[in-house]
Parts: C-alpha cells; sequence; structure tokens
C-alpha cells in the first residue's frame, strides 16, 4: 500500500469584511502579506471580494 500524505488545507469563510479581516490578521504576524485579490464589483473600500488570499506564518488562506 502507498503511504499517500494528504495535507489539510485550512480556509476561512466571511459573509462581510473579509479584507478587513485580513488586513487584521497579517498586521499582528510579522512577515504575513496579502497575496491576492479577486473583486466581482466595486473599487476602493466599497469593492466587494470574491477570494482573497493571504500567508500567515508560512500557512496560507
Amino acid at each position: 500500500m502507498a503511504n499517500n500524505k494528504s495535507q489539510i488545507v485550512p480556509h476561512l469563510w466571511f459573509d462581510k469584511e473579509a479584507i478587513e479581516a485580513a488586513n487584521f490578521y497579517v498586521s499582528i504576524f510579522p512577515g504575513s502579506e496579502i497575496t491576492g485579490k479577486t473583486a466581482i464589483s466595486g473599487q476602493g473600500k466599497r469593492m466587494n471580494i470574491l477570494q482573497l488570499g493571504f500567508h500567515v506564518r508560512g500557512s496560507y488562506f
């Protein structure tokens, strides 16, 4: 039998305020950053985020 190592990848779900939550997480953990945003409409603070990527201490969300 093959030894298949699988990795559990956590995902966070926010109905609203995802960018605010990501900004909070990256602000409290040094070396963390937002790596990408996909918007479905709007700009700036009125942007509706469909998907947001960020990493905190080597874990990607």
